[in-house]
């Protein structure tokens, strides 16, 4: 996928959807197969790994949680909408915002507390989905008036309990306590772009058990948004650190810039429709607001698309656009924190990652 990438030069390859990596047992020097990591001269602890493939099968407890569930996400989709409608008109105040998070609050209140069993009766899921419907509908026609009844109640209700962002260590991964030093080897070289950070200590992995294989990635990071365009446009536009500083580093190079910098990079400032969030590839002019690194370059969404890899594999414009994201400095983004209950962290994570794009060194 190099020529996709923002840094040609780096070798990255494509996983397809639904890819997990499997450990893959290897003869010591005893001749015995083992899990175990073999551990060179370097100090360098390797393990060999295989692709393979995951079906996503649904537990008992997830058939039985999901109308509870969807309601949820259906909540966090319309509040999502009542805010990206009034950013569209310029009217997207921190006081405005704290009002859709009350109204989702109050929504997910009313319409989420009871048990799962309770939404898989028909009747009883079907009042719950169409009064949620309705007044998220109604709400929307005066959300914007601070005087108006609805706001008055929302400043009643109090404020709404935001959840956590999502453990960035879901896996077990823990911190070393050693300062990482890039020793010569050959899996060394492979994996030195994930140590050009001078701060970089290193991380000590922790393999899951059979359990968390079998539940997948959905049940690490939670489903995708339906709104996946919208999801990737909120993380790096919307969000409270858009437009605040971070410094990433790619292909040698140290690079200071925004979320909202980098979207402009990849889409442009016309690239996206934000009524039906669909990409507009021919507008799609990357916006260069400083210099450009050695080795990185600004292509067109629409030359992208017009690849041979990208035509081989059938990518869709919102797959580039997430490819190009990831390979850049957007990597890197430390997340921000929740607007809503639904974090920010995990539109990236999901719309970005999830059934899209899994890239990774070559090995």
């Amino acid at each position: 996928m190099c020529r996709l990438s923002q840094f040609e030069a780096e070798s990255e390859m494509l996983f397809p959807p639904r890819t997990q990596l499997q450990v893959v047992p290897v003869a010591g020097d005893d001749g015995v197969a083992s899990l175990k990591p073999v551990v060179g001269k370097d100090g360098v602890a390797v393990v060999t790994l295989k692709p393979t493939l995951f079906q996503d099968i649904l537990t008992v407890e997830e058939v039985k949680s999901a109308r509870k569930e969807g309601l949820r996400q259906l909540t966090s989709s319309l509040m999502w909408d009542l805010r990206t409608e009034a950013d569209r008109d310029k009217e997207l105040t921190p006081a405005l915002v704290q009002r859709i998070n009350q109204l989702e609050h109050r929504l997910l209140a009313k319409y989420g507390k009871s048990e799962p069993g309770w939404y898989n009766e028909n009747l009883k899921y079907k009042q719950a989905f169409q009064g949620l419907v309705h007044e998220a509908i109604e709400a929307k026609k005066t959300i914007r008036d601070a005087s108006s009844p609805l706001c008055k109640g929302l400043a009643a209700f109090g404020e709404p309990t935001v959840a956590p962002v999502a453990n960035q260590n879901s896996l077990g991964s823990t911190a070393a306590t050693v300062k990482h030093n890039v020793p010569s080897s050959a899996v060394s070289v492979l994996h030195s772009k994930y140590t050009q950070d001078p701060n970089f200590k290193g991380v000590r992995g922790k393999f899951g058990n059979d359990k968390m294989f079998l539940h997948g990635l959905v049940a690490i990071v939670g489903p995708m948004d339906i709104q996946y365009v919208r999801s990737m446009y909120n993380e790096h536009c919307m969000s409270s650190d858009a437009g605040s500083d971070f410094t990433a580093w790619n292909a040698g190079h140290t690079i200071k810039t925004t979320p909202r910098d980098e979207w402009l990079f990849v889409v442009g400032e016309k690239g996206l429709n934000l009524r039906s969030w669909t990409f507009i590839p021919a507008e799609s002019v990357p916006l260069v607001l400083r210099a450009l690194e050695s080795g990185r370059n600004a292509k067109r969404l629409t030359d992208l698309l017009d690849t041979l890899e990208a035509r081989a594999a059938n990518l869709s414009a919102a797959e580039v656009v997430a490819l190009r994201l990831y390979t850049g400095p957007s990597i890197r983004t430390r997340p921000p924190l929740c607007l809503s209950s639904t974090s920010i962290c995990e539109c990236t994570r999901v719309s970005v990652f999830h059934d899209m794009l899994l890239t990774c060194p070559t090995w």
